[in-house]
This record gives C-alpha cells, structure tokens and sequence, in this order.
C-alpha cells in the first residue's frame, strides 16, 4: 500500500486554501503528489478519480517526481520536483494552470536556495 505524502486541497477555507481567482481548480477537490508516483492527480470531493495532470503533458514529456505541492498567490498550483522535458529529469518546480496543463517549468538553479517560493537544502531537497 501507498501512502500519500503530499496533497493540496482546494477549499473557500481550511487547512491550504485555493485562492478565490484560482476559479478552474474545483472547490473541495484533491490534487495529490506523492514522492513514489510520478503524477499530480485530481481526485473530486466524493474520492473519484478525476484527472492525472501528466497525462495532458505531450509525448517526449513527464513528470519524474513529485515532492510538494503549493498554491500560488496567482491561483496556480505550484510542484516541487523532478521534470522531465524529453531530454532527461532535471529537479525545479512545476507550475500548473488550472485546466491541468503545464504553464512552466523552471529548473532549480543550484547556486541558489529558493525557487518560487520553495525552500530547498543545498543537495535540492
């Protein structure tokens, strides 16, 4: 059995907050990340499956890791983690629009210590 580490929940309020311009990300959805699986996947307030953001990546593209998850003040929802744009995974962060398709990705830049908001130790972690 799997277990979930990280999860962003998109509530009007609560424990993480979905801002109120964030309007595509639906309210009381789970968008979760986990470590061991390569996905961000939308699951709906009843625990259906709803939607696996990897799967709207074009061919060539993935995501290789997913370490945390985090709401911008723009209403995207922000990745920590390994991406890979076709040629091998490189660690950053992710930057999702709220219709599941990737914005950007910005590689971590390892002279420095914070990529958007994410804190990182000095091996990227």
């Amino acid at each position: 059995m799997t277990s979930i580490r990280y999860a962003a929940l998109a509530l009007s309020g609560g424990l993480i907050a979905l801002p109120a311009h964030a309007a595509p990300f639906a309210y009381g959805h789970f968008y979760l990340g986990d470590g061991g699986n390569p996905d961000i996947l939308e699951y709906d307030a009843s625990h259906r499956f709803v939607r696996s953001f990897e799967a709207a990546l074009p061919p060539g593209q993935g995501i290789d890791q997913v370490n945390h998850l985090r709401w911008g003040a723009n209403g995207d929802l922000f990745a920590w983690g390994r991406f890979d744009e076709g040629s091998g995974p490189r660690l950053g962060v992710m930057e999702w629009n709220g219709n599941g398709t990737l914005a950007r990705f910005t590689p971590y830049d390892l002279s420095g210590s914070e990529v958007w908001g994410f804190e990182t130790a000095a091996d990227g972690g």
